[in-house]
């Protein structure tokens, strides 16, 4: 699989090679983390795309070869892999955020597996950054 959506264990492998999207804008770093699981099981590439960090929209059009994020999240979507991977991220629960300046994790449960998600600050505004 080909993408470097790499954000979280079990969850973020089943994704890679997938490109995902969700909400952006919110003050917290759980919510978008939330948007951006919420946005993946929905296959809504609008929403997943506002929840990535400027470098991680890039990744994920030069990742599926398009121009624009939401193209290659549409691409993504269309995919064989991806059902199973919207299911895993629509079971995901998000847990408490580590803030470090601009920077923050955000705890991602699903199953028995608990990862860290990876976020920035861009514009006030808290992104997901994948391959982080």
């Amino acid at each position: 699989m080909k993408v470097g959506i790499r954000v979280t264990g079990v969850v973020l492998a089943a994704l890679a090679g997938l490109l995902i999207a969700g909400c952006g804008g919110s003050d917290a770093p759980e919510d978008v983390v939330d948007e951006f699981f919420q946005a993946t099981a929905d296959s809504d590439a609008e929403a997943f795309c506002a929840t990535l960090s400027e470098a991680s929209q890039t990744q994920a059009a030069e990742t599926e070869d398009v121009e624009t994020c939401e193209e290659g999240a549409e691409k993504a979507f269309g995919s064989g892999d991806f059902e199973a991977a919207a299911e895993m991220a629509g079971d995901v629960e998000v847990g408490e955020a580590t803030i470090d300046g601009d920077s923050a994790t955000v705890t991602a449960t699903s199953g028995d597996v608990e990862e860290e998600v990876p976020l920035v600050k861009e514009d006030d505004e808290w992104k997901v950054e994948l391959g982080g």
